[in-house]
């Protein structure tokens, strides 16, 4: 329902969430990287260590990924993880915060997924 995508989507940039208006951006900075032994080519390769801003507010992460070289010398990076929102400030309908939600919780854990292209110079 195209309706109610748009008010979910209103929603998550609302205050109630991630403030897009006073947070317009969310970065990841790469502090650190673990190469990981691996069975297939399809499995995380590595262990990747940073940084994640959200809200303006700066938390340590880490979380596996997949790092697959390219033919122009460039990587192409993937990585899925979940996070606890309310590390950053996201606490809109936690149940650890909040009595009573009834239908108004929302869960803690949020899955982020990146996509990261980097072309040799």
């Amino acid at each position: 329902d195209p309706g109610y995508r748009d008010m979910l989507i209103s929603h998550l940039k609302s205050d109630d969430f991630f403030g897009v208006e006073r947070f317009p951006t969310a970065s990841f900075i790469l502090t650190g990287w673990e190469v990981r032994p691996v069975a297939s080519p399809e499995a995380a390769n590595g262990i990747a260590t940073g940084d994640l801003t959200i809200r303006d507010v700066t938390r340590p992460v880490c979380f596996p990924a997949v790092v697959a070289p390219q033919q122009d010398g460039g990587i192409k990076v993937h990585a899925a993880f979940d996070i606890d929102r309310t590390l950053w400030n996201v606490c809109y309908g936690s149940a650890r915060l909040f009595e009573r939600l009834g239908m108004h919780l929302v869960h803690d854990l949020i899955s982020l997924e990146l996509f990261v292209r980097a072309d040799k110079a």
